[in-house]
């Protein structure tokens, strides 16, 4: 019965893709982060994940963010993302 509930609950629960207990900050406090993004099929983007510059041509972000897709399709927005 236990389980069921567990289930039923994990259900019904709400899915955010905000980010928890975060904090406003201004434009320009964090000019290392990144949105690594994906072209679509029909010419949209699609925000996959963030990421930090290491070095001028190097992005550092999740693995599974990126797992499995063509890195033609990918790409990199700085600036005021």
């Amino acid at each position: 019965m236990r389980a069921f509930l567990l289930i039923i609950l994990a259900c019904l629960a709400a899915i955010s893709h905000a980010i928890v207990g975060g904090e406003d900050v201004d434009k320009g406090t964090f000019p290392y982060v990144v949105s690594v993004q994906e072209d679509g099929w029909t010419g949209s983007v699609k925000q996959l994940c963030g990421g930090f510059i290491v070095k001028a041509n190097k992005v550092v972000t999740a693995a599974d963010c990126v797992d499995g897709l063509v890195a033609s399709k990918l790409r990199v927005l700085g600036g005021d993302v």
